[in-house]
């Protein structure tokens, strides 16, 4: 069996940038709701831009959210990997016991 090695500091540290990434997109998308809110209620946009603003939202909220997603898929990955290696798992099959 091969020798598994990493630097925990370096893995745990990209987990929080993923983890820190998920938060970002989705309080991205809270900000956008927002102001997209904010230019409802004050009739800036009028029916068509809401039309618009909701056509709009509607196309990208889904990819943001899968973004969000995958990123904190990866940072609980590494996380599950780094503790997987300190309890002395080098199999991998923590990914998979899900």
């Amino acid at each position: 069996m091969p020798d598994v090695q990493i630097d925990y500091g370096t893995v745990g540290a990209l987990a929080q940038e993923f983890a820190l990434a998920s938060e970002t997109l989705l309080a991205f998308m809270q900000a956008v709701d927002g102001d997209v809110d904010l230019l409802n209620t004050s009739a800036f946009t009028g029916l068509v831009g809401n039309f618009v603003l909701e056509l709009d939202l509607g196309a990208i909220r889904p990819q943001f959210e899968a973004l969000a997603n995958h990123c904190q898929v990866l940072a609980d990955d590494l996380n599950a990997a780094i503790n997987a290696l300190q309890r002395g798992d080098t199999s991998g099959s923590a990914r998979f016991a899900r």
